[in-house]
């Protein structure tokens, strides 16, 4: 039988609070250092160009694509009968081209 050391009973005085440590500017520029806003664009890059695939497997069958737009987060799910194209959130609108789907960003 194995014997265990008895745990004491002192009540637990305050926590103790550490300052976050900042990150130097050098550090910061390193190479795979990335900040959480590099990393929101690079997620909303992903959902763009999901998005733009989706609408290319519907080119331009409108049923489709308003079913492709009610389920995106991303864009206004105000979509017209003959509407050729599809604004964003961000800014920027998807407008279809010789049946095919492209994404102009807004400058």
């Amino acid at each position: 039988m194995a014997v265990v050391p008895k745990r004491s009973i002192a009540p637990r005085t305050g926590f103790i609070y550490r300052k976050k440590r900042k990150h130097s500017s050098r550090q910061r520029f390193e190479p795979g250092y990335i900040t959480r806003q590099s990393e929101k664009n690079k997620k909303e890059k992903e959902n763009i160009s999901n998005l733009r695939k989706k609408l290319n497997k519907c080119r331009n069958r409108m049923d489709c694509v308003k079913k492709v737009v009610k389920s995106s987060n991303l864009c206004f799910h105000n979509i017209g009968e003959n509407s050729d194209r599809i604004y964003l959130k961000n800014g920027g609108y998807f407008y279809l081209y010789e049946n095919r789907w492209f994404y102009h960003k807004k400058h």
